[in-house]
């Protein structure tokens, strides 16, 4: 009878040694919390229940960062004087990819510096097209070998393919660059270095997209669209002889900055 107690002392003795190793465990240990028991591992963190006795299995590991989720940037809009504090004029840098637009770097350039856009890179990758925006030009580049004078404060966006979901098949699709836009306006009954003798001369201008505008010797003049007759849907403008001046530049300009000019002359 006492070597049978003897034998279930040692067992219990053993069982609560046992218990208690595994309590100090460098691996684990028992937490008490207001509502109930956890486990605590070297390797994180447990999560409680608010049951008590109860804990959730999956454990966070400590080494596991936050995910920083990349926000879009407000659009900040051009001021063509704006400086930085050493002076020199702010050229603001975009991506222009699938998640939006994102400011990625500011910049600082003298007036006339050149920016080989060729060499660029957003995220490592250089961008097939880029939109320039300066003064009240919106140009897009898409040559290999491209760069750009700068032109007081100016944006620069790099355009990266966008990728689309099919609403069919549910497979990313590519979304192609914009097309460049390089056909300048035309104008009509306007003969570049012609002489004319008359008090005021009508000319017409189309272009492919749309008129901006047409200045002439620098101002802005009224343009007027033909809805009728053989210069249908262009846009009329007059030009005016004024004292003392023989010599007449016009200019018209589409959205895209394509240019065309003419030089006349009205004389008595």
């Amino acid at each position: 009878m006492k070597m049978k107690k003897s034998i279930q002392y040692t067992i219990l003795a053993t069982t609560i040694i046992g218990c208690l190793g595994l309590g100090n465990s460098p691996q684990s240990k028992a937490v008490e919390t207001e509502n109930g028991t956890a486990l605590e591992t070297s390797t994180g963190n447990a999560e409680y229940s608010s049951t008590p006795g109860i804990m959730h299995a999956n454990v966070i590991p400590a080494s596991m960062g936050p995910v920083i989720q990349r926000t879009s940037s407000p659009d900040i809009p051009l001021n063509q004087e704006e400086k930085d504090e050493n002076g020199k004029y702010v050229v603001r840098i975009y991506e222009d990819c699938n998640d939006g637009v994102f400011l990625v770097e500011t910049r600082g350039y003298d007036n006339g510096e050149i920016i080989d856009l060729s060499k660029m890179k957003i995220n490592g990758k250089v961008a097939a097209t880029w939109l320039c925006q300066y003064q009240d030009k919106s140009v897009y580049i898409n040559e290999k070998d491209a760069s750009i004078e700068v032109n007081g404060s100016m944006k620069l966006t790099a355009i990266f393919p966008r990728i689309r979901m099919n609403p069919i098949t549910r497979k990313p699709r590519k979304t192609p660059a914009p097309a460049i836009d390089r056909q300048k306006p035309v104008f009509k009954n306007l003969i570049n270095k012609r002489a004319y003798h008359k008090k005021k001369v009508i000319a017409y201008v189309k272009d492919n997209k749309a008129i901006k505008k047409v200045t002439i010797n620098g101002k802005k003049v009224k343009l007027t669209k033909v809805k009728k007759g053989k210069y249908k849907n262009y846009w009329k403008f007059t030009i005016t002889r004024q004292k003392k001046i023989t010599k007449y530049k016009v200019v018209a300009v589409d959205p895209s900055g394509n240019q065309a000019k003419r030089i006349i002359y009205l004389k008595k």
